[in-house]
């Protein structure tokens, strides 16, 4: 009952990480870092990050604020999704509850667990670490830690596991709290104190591996770094932390407080090898959505060639994709672009392991005229130019509804993590019952985020349950006014969208919604990430250049003149987008029967494409208040998405 389930390979994967100082400071430099302000979730309850408290080997704990009721919580987080980490989370919950009828040592309270973070009771309190280094400690709470230990003993020869009693793990509110209720992971001489519970065995014990180290963090990072590489022939790359793990051939499972169970799945081990071949091979059990993602292939090459360059090895023949040449599906921007500017989260972390070229992005300097209609640059009389159209300014359009709606729903706003002061971002984000699903919307031409929300609150209306994500995404030029950028930017801003709901909010699968511009990132995107499982894409542009020269011809501009001019201006140049093929990937186009701009800019055609009477991209205007979507559309958007 307190003890994880682990196959062989996945304890001696674990064994290895344990016995390696090296493996383990390669496990916490590959640990995603919350930043303060980064916005998480934990079931229903949405938290603001504001400070780092500690980390040991499982994770990292932060201090956070609800931006519900401000109340304050301790938010401990797994240091990766691995099967072994959840399963001690799942444990620690399990040994707080049996603490909790303890009448001398209490848990911090666990409150909220998923399979890779716990929500706690925040304890402010000073730790047994604090008062030994302030010479604080009075003679009741040495007596008081004596009963705690006499109390851990018992709970050892009952119970068979051994409590965390660090100086840093206890804190001290009229009798100590146990801060962190995970039992030890394997045996250990602290069980030798266990045996003879006085003050004076337990201070002999922690005052070397403890009271050198003032800080909470992993006693790897305060001493030197010991050369004991393994003798291992057999290797594992591992999701999340996208490196490589030995098998430890001489692990021994009694050393461990685990059960062995062969039947537990290792989705977490995504390669395989084993020197004898020098071949990387498919893990089993690994998704197939991960195996065959070229990001993930050259990621897996590129950190074998980090932490082992004095082995060769390459890719056994995987499938007709291949994993080499690697590129984007179509050419706004390049990967690295993508591995310079994103924050690194989820997949950006796997990008930039083998994406060493530095790119970045060059904020535009074309200023822009706002328009009421495209139309009305069809004509110069009104002193329009044909480069107008890159004016992102959301027209003005009646919002009375939609802000009604906001206001009876809850939702929260947030700005995924590192973005460039120079793009802009924002995020609605309205939860439901099942949050490890997401779907986001991308408006086009000239809407805010809000021409999402209809759309959201009919399909909210259907049953359809998810993590909606409304968005609004540009660039500022340097005159401050919001531009669209040719796909550049907002490639860059899906990337880093998705990330963050993967990373910090726990979405397993997305949906993306899109409509006219919104289509270009995507399909880019939606190509390359295996999160996003569906793609919906209304009024989709091919060529989205080509509305750019059709505007300066009838302006009487040379287009060549007006492109030449745009790229001078970091706004791009022309590339003809391409259709998503990644297998696994659903796709479903729709398109107005007459559509000006897409004489003009051709569709996008996928798996399924449904024709409907009403204007360009219907189903999020920044007019939708007083234009209903089609039923046709509404139709078609509900089953796509509940198949």
């Amino acid at each position: 009952m307190y003890r994880p389930k682990l196959t062989f390979q996945q304890l001696a994967i674990f064994s290895a990480l344990t016995k390696s100082d090296d493996l383990k400071r390669t496990m916490i430099a590959s640990t995603t870092v919350l930043e303060p302000g980064t916005v998480v979730t934990v079931n229903q309850e949405i938290l603001s990050i504001t400070d780092q408290l500690g980390s040991g080997l499982i994770g990292v704990v932060y201090k956070t604020k609800s931006l519900k009721s401000n109340q304050i919580f301790a938010y401990k987080r797994a240091r990766a999704k691995l099967n072994f980490f959840h399963q001690v989370l799942e444990i620690e919950k399990k040994v707080s509850d049996l603490l909790s009828q303890s009448s001398i040592l209490k848990p911090a309270r666990i409150l909220e667990l998923t399979p890779n973070a716990l929500l706690k009771e925040f304890c402010p309190e000073p730790t047994l670490l604090n008062l030994l280094l302030e010479n604080k400690l009075t003679s009741k709470q040495k007596s008081a830690l004596v009963e705690v230990l006499k109390e851990a003993a018992e709970i050892d020869r009952t119970y068979h596991f051994i409590l965390d009693l660090s100086a840093k793990n206890l804190a001290w509110k009229n009798g100590w709290i146990l801060l962190d209720s995970g039992p030890k992971s394997h045996i250990t001489d602290f069980s030798k104190v266990l045996r003879a519970p006085t003050w004076e065995n337990y201070f002999t014990y922690i005052q070397e591996k403890t009271l050198k180290q003032k800080i909470s963090a992993p006693s790897v990072l305060s001493r030197k770094v010991a050369e004991n590489k393994l003798s291992a022939k057999k290797f594992f790359f591992v999701y999340d932390w996208w490196i490589w793990l030995p098998f430890d051939e001489e692990v021994d499972p009694s050393y461990y407080y685990v059960s062995i169970d062969n039947s537990q799945k290792e989705t977490e081990i995504i390669f395989r090898l084993d020197l004898d071949e020098r071949l990387i091979k498919l893990a089993k059990d690994a998704p197939e959505e991960l195996t065959t993602n070229p990001i993930l292939q050259q990621t897996a090459l590129a950190a074998w060639q980090k932490q082992y360059p004095e082995i060769k090895v390459s890719f056994s023949p995987i499938n007709d994709t291949g994993f080499l040449p690697l590129s984007l599906t179509s050419k706004p921007i390049t990967l690295a672009t993508l591995a310079s500017e994103t924050s690194p989260l989820a997949l950006a972390k796997a990008l930039k392991t083998f994406v060493n070229k530095k790119e970045f992005l060059e904020q535009p300097t074309m200023a822009v005229n706002s328009y009421e209609h495209w139309s009305d640059l069809l004509t110069k009389k009104k002193d329009f130019l044909p480069t107008d159209i890159y004016c992102h300014i959301p027209l003005h359009s009646s919002l009375k509804w939609v802000n009604e709606f906001l206001g009876n729903t809850p939702h929260f706003v947030i700005t995924p993590p590192k973005v460039r002061k120079d793009a802009l971002c924002d995020l609605i984000c309205i939860p439901s019952k099942n949050n490890e699903r997401a779907i986001i919307f991308l408006p086009g031409f000239r809407a805010s985020a809000k021409a999402a929300i209809p759309l959201i609150a009919t399909l909210i209306e259907k049953g359809v349950s998810a993590l909606f994500i409304a968005t609004q995404i540009g660039a500022f030029n340097t005159q401050g006014q919001l531009l669209v950028t040719g796909g550049a930017w907002e490639t860059l801003l899906l990337w880093q969208t998705v990330d963050y709901l993967v990373d910090c909010l726990g979405v397993k699968e997305i949906d993306i919604v899109a409509a006219s511009y919104g289509s270009i990132s995507a399909a880019i995107i939606s190509q390359i990430y295996p999160a996003v499982k569906r793609l919906i894409l209304d009024s989709s542009v091919v060529k989205p250049y080509d509305l750019l020269t059709y505007l300066a011809k009838v302006q009487g501009y040379v287009p060549e003149e007006i492109l030449r001019k745009v790229k001078e201006h970091n706004l791009g140049e022309p590339f003809e987008l391409m259709m998503p093929k990644r297998k696994g990937l659903k796709t479903l186009t729709m398109r107005p029967v007459s559509d000006r701009f897409m004489d003009v800019c051709g569709h996008l055609y996928l798996d399924q494409t449904l024709y409907y009477e009403a204007g360009h991209a219907t189903t999020m205007r920044h007019d939708i208040e007083e234009k209903e979507i089609p039923k046709i559309c509404l139709e078609a958007i509900f089953e796509f998405l509940a198949s």
